[in-house]
């Protein structure tokens, strides 16, 4: 192979690498995988010795894993909670899972600045924000586990758990403050 082909190798790999950027750590491996420039285990290929030399020179993007800093608009906030829904049941001690309390604690940081939870009872907004993420009663089910206890909860005939706090917290986006207020059960 020439210094001229090894040139282009390099400028391409530098190409596939930037659109690599915008996806999934995933997403990037398989799509480095079809052009050659990484295994299936996301490794350079071996047969291109000069190309990993070259990972050490400036401007040279091995690193595929999407860039993570505080949250600043409502876009990015979007696109936040889009990828935490994809690695939320990431096993423990993954790349993925770092990746989801990272993304937790920003979610969150922006939740307390830019928070315009409504004031209404926890049930209500639960409610609300089933319906602001497109989610359906099943889902909360599906989360918690007991379809009847759900029901319960949603009818006002049962108060929330701590359990159901926490899960609905989390898979809500809604600050465990704001589930825990008081509020009346029907009779």
């Amino acid at each position: 192979m020439s210094d001229k082909d090894i040139e282009m190798l390099i400028e391409l790999a530098k190409l596939k690498l930037e659109e690599a950027k915008h996806m999934s750590k995933k997403e990037a491996i398989l799509s480095l995988n079809k052009a050659g420039i990484l295994t299936k285990r996301g490794k350079l290929m071996k047969v291109y010795d000069k190309l990993e030399e070259a990972e050490n020179q400036p401007g040279f993007m091995y690193d595929v894993r999407p860039q993570r800093f505080v949250i600043e608009t409502e876009e990015e906030y979007d696109q936040a909670l889009k990828r935490y829904e994809k690695v939320k049941r990431s096993k423990k001690s993954s790349e993925e899972h770092k990746e989801k309390q990272l993304l937790v604690l920003l979610i969150s940081e922006y939740e307390k600045t830019h928070s315009n939870l409504p004031e209404v009872n926890p049930i209500e907004l639960i409610k609300i924000r089933m319906e602001n993420f497109g989610y359906k009663y099943s889902d909360l089910v599906e989360e918690y586990g007991d379809k009847g206890t759900v029901s319960k909860v949603l009818n006002y005939k049962q108060a929330l758990s701590l359990t159901m706090i926490r899960k609905f917290s989390e898979l809500l986006h809604i600050p465990a403050s704001a589930l825990i207020k008081e509020y009346q059960l029907a009779e």
